[in-house]
This record gives structure tokens, C-alpha cells and sequence, in this order.
């Protein structure tokens, strides 16, 4: 169930939490520019666009409104470290949607 409208309007306009997703937004797209093999210059060029601006593809407002996220406003905020794996898996879910990142898989055997 999706929490509510005012939960919403609250995590996404609280810059903590902006600043929190970002900052997994940020990690991720490290790790696949360094662990991804077979990437090609425009997969590098749109991990480069991402980390220099992990809050320009609307990560935030994508998560909170996914109707699997249930973390509220007050549980966010009495703990935010404990939900990064929660954010975690609303960034990967997300992440080739809103950032163009779809490299083509490895080739087969």
C-alpha cells in the first residue's frame, strides 16, 4: 500500500531524505562505471551524467510514489540510515528507467 499524499509531500520535500537518495543514487552508479564489463562510451557517458547530478532524475519522487513504498515520513526520520537498503531497492528498480542506463547484456555462450 502507498503511504499517503501528505507522507509524500513530506519525505519529498524533506532535503535530508533528497539528499540521502541521492547519495545512493551516487554509489550506484559508481559501482556499475567500475564493476560493469562490456560497457559501451554511451552507457560511460550516461553513468558520468548521473553521478555528476544524482538528484536531476527524479529518483525522490519516483520512489515515494511507487505504491510498494511504505516507509513513512516519522519511520524515515527516527532511523534514516536503517532505510538506506529500502532506498537501496527503489533506486535499482528505478534506475534504468529514469536514467537511460540499459547496457546490452554480455553476449551468450
Amino acid at each position: 500500500m502507498a503511504i499517503s499524499t501528505l507522507q509524500q509531500a513530506a519525505l519529498g520535500s524533506s532535503g535530508d531524505f533528497q539528499a540521502q537518495v541521492a547519495a545512493v543514487v551516487l554509489k550506484e552508479s559508481l559501482y556499475k562505471n567500475e564493476t560493469m564489463t562490456g560497457l559501451t562510451q554511451s552507457d560511460r557517458d550516461v553513468l558520468a551524467r548521473v553521478i555528476q547530478n544524482p538528484n536531476g532524475y527524479g529518483f525522490t519522487r519516483t520512489i515515494i510514489a511507487d505504491v510498494n513504498w511504505a516507509v513513512t515520513y516519522d519511520t524515515w526520520a527516527s532511523d534514516p540510515e536503517a532505510q538506506n537498503s529500502r532506498i537501496s531497492e527503489g533506486v535499482n528498480q528505478f534506475y534504468g528507467l529514469l536514467t537511460g542506463f540499459n547496457p546490452a547484456p554480455p553476449p551468450g555462450p
